[in-house]
């Protein structure tokens, strides 16, 4: 729930998970931005039924978690 909060603070769309993995909407070109800072984020683009933007991320320990949320956060220039 900690991570979904999160994502949603940063404007982004997920959906409701009961697994260890979230799905989430972001920006086209999150995924290329992510790995530039040593982050990898699961493109989604080839799901059937999704598009561009899609992503999964899987969740972590909650120091891992933390630091994922710290990037995207700084990556889409909300710090």
């Amino acid at each position: 729930i900690r991570l979904q909060e999160g994502l949603k603070d940063l404007g982004l769309k997920s959906v409701d998970s009961d697994v260890n993995f979230i799905l989430f909407k972001g920006h086209d070109d999150l995924y290329d931005r992510m790995k530039e800072q040593g982050i990898l984020i699961r493109n989604c683009d080839n799901y059937e039924g999704l598009g561009t933007g899609w992503y999964r991320i899987a969740v972590k320990l909650p120091d891992e978690n933390t630091e994922l949320l710290r990037t995207m956060n700084e990556v889409l220039g909300k710090e």
